[in-house]
């Protein structure tokens, strides 16, 4: 397919005169050094890489793949609204203290994706097509007496990078979708196998980080198509104004359905394609969000979001009961304000020092964390002669149930501990544009009381991490 592809864009070039002269290409550096790295999201393709043009010099180290220019086909495949990218990301972890178990563990990912500019291609005004393939496999064995491969014992995740750490290997379509724009690009309908963060929840600021309390709160985890368990839904969204835009998604929610007869939860939908959104038996995700911007001035933007979300049908608890939950919902409010950016084109680019925050609530009756908190601190663009380079703090607090038939932590040898705690989590890192194509992020984590108790059943957790991600 991808062949056929290739070569219907090419055999359209032939017969198309060059709209873009020699002189009004991009110079011979990466626009990725010209503009703030806005903190790649390792595992979650974002629906719109076609915002601008890529640059792929003839010398590959010095363009936005390291693959180059493939002999001039990529960038004729792109101005014919084809984009082929990927990327190889490692991450190179070390438990020092507490958690589980104390020493190393890592895996490796490999994220390949098509987007067709569906307008620039065949004349469809407005229309994208969206594919993304996922691999990822454990560096390390499993810790015992737990059975896992990450030993901190973090309940949301040290690493939302990571894919289930009781799982040896990931090998799927993480996403599948089309997306088409209307009304002069004001209305957006999105149906297809989708990474809902992608759209709800996450911030830009935060994306970097690699605690997964970073990227969702804990009361959504269970329940959010989000990787490695994206699903197939309907995304709806309308700019009610220049500044105000509402969204609304609706996900097949089979990966925390609960069958109290079998007592077997899911089956999760990362893996599966889209048979049991049209086979449903009453378990959906739905999701809404407003998101409100301004700026201060040029140089200092802000988005402030309010979302509320319910999860329907008999849901998975991590307690006790063994009837499950009914019909879980919850809500949250976040902000992202820029406090400071070089220029004004440095902000407009996203780059600049950003503070954000999150508060985030769901019944604890129903659900294993009742409120959550983020704040933090994140920036890009502010080091001189470093323009890419990125580096952020960042705060969170779990609040978990104290109802034992909701929520048990976690002990040592994995089996259940007590209710109620808390995780606190601090982490920092640096991230440092080598070349256009690579990047690599040293950072520290602590994760105070993973998976909670009162009183609590684990060890402090003190992890180092060093990424290394190279886009082909």
């Amino acid at each position: 397919m991808l062949l056929q592809i290739a070569l219907m864009a090419l055999m359209q070039a032939e017969s198309t005169p060059e709209t873009t002269p020699p002189e009004a290409r991009p110079p011979e550096r990466s626009r990725v050094m010209d503009a703030p790295n806005q903190y790649v999201g390792l595992t979650t393709i974002g629906w719109n890489p076609m915002g601008g043009d890529g640059f792929y010099g003839d010398w590959p180290w010095g363009s936005d793949g390291i693959t180059g220019d493939w002999g001039g086909l990529r960038s004729d495949l792109e101005e014919h609204g084809i984009r082929l990218f990927g990327e190889y990301s490692s991450f190179l972890q070390e438990n020092f203290t507490g958690g589980l178990d104390a020493g190393f563990y890592g895996a490796g990912a490999v994220e390949l994706a098509l987007i067709i500019d569906a307008e620039r291609f065949v004349g469809i005004e407005g229309g994208t097509f969206v594919a993304n393939y996922g691999y990822s496999s454990w560096y390390n064995q499993r810790f015992e007496p737990s059975g896992l491969y990450d030993p901190t014992g973090s309940w949301l995740g040290d690493n939302a990078n990571f894919f289930d750490p009781d799982q040896s290997t990931l090998n799927q379509i993480n996403q599948l979708y089309w997306r088409q724009e209307l009304f002069d690009d004001n209305f957006r309908v999105t149906f297809g196998k989708i990474d809902a963060c992608a759209t709800f929840v996450s911030m830009p600021a935060t994306s970097g980080f690699n605690y997964a309390g970073a990227g969702y709160m804990g009361q959504i985890s269970l329940f959010i198509p989000t990787y490695p368990n994206e699903a197939t839904g309907l995304e709806l969204s309308l700019n009610i104004t220049e500044k105000i835009t509402a969204s609304f998604g609706w996900y097949d929610g089979t990966s925390a359905a609960f069958d109290p007869q079998t007592g077997e939860t899911g089956p999760a939908t990362g893996p599966r394609g889209p048979d049991s959104f049209f086979n449903n038996d009453g378990h959906w995700f739905l999701i809404t969000q407003c998101d409100v911007s301004w700026d201060l001035d040029d140089t200092r933007p802000g988005t402030l979001s309010a979302g509320g979300w319910m999860q329907t049908g008999t849901s998975v608890t991590i307690g006790d009961n063994i009837n499950g939950v009914e019909d879980v919902p919850g809500c949250y409010l976040q902000v992202q304000q820029t406090v400071f950016a070089t220029d004004a084109d440095s902000a407009a680019a996203g780059g600049g020092i950003q503070a954000f925050g999150r508060i985030a609530w769901s019944p604890p009756e129903k659900n294993p964390v009742g409120w959550s908190y983020l704040v933090g601190v994140s920036a890009t663009g502010v080091i001189p002669q470093r323009p890419a380079d990125a580096l952020g703090i960042m705060g969170s607090i779990t609040c978990f149930s104290d109802q034992t038939a909701v929520y048990r932590s976690l002990q040592e040898d994995g089996s259940p501990g007590n209710a109620g705690g808390n995780e606190t989590a601090i982490e920092v890192f640096y991230r440092a544009q080598l070349i256009p194509s690579v990047f690599v992020q040293p950072g520290i984590e602590w994760i105070a009381n993973p998976s909670g108790g009162d009183p609590a059943t684990l060890d402090d957790a003190v992890a180092g991490y060093f990424e290394i991600n190279i886009q082909f």
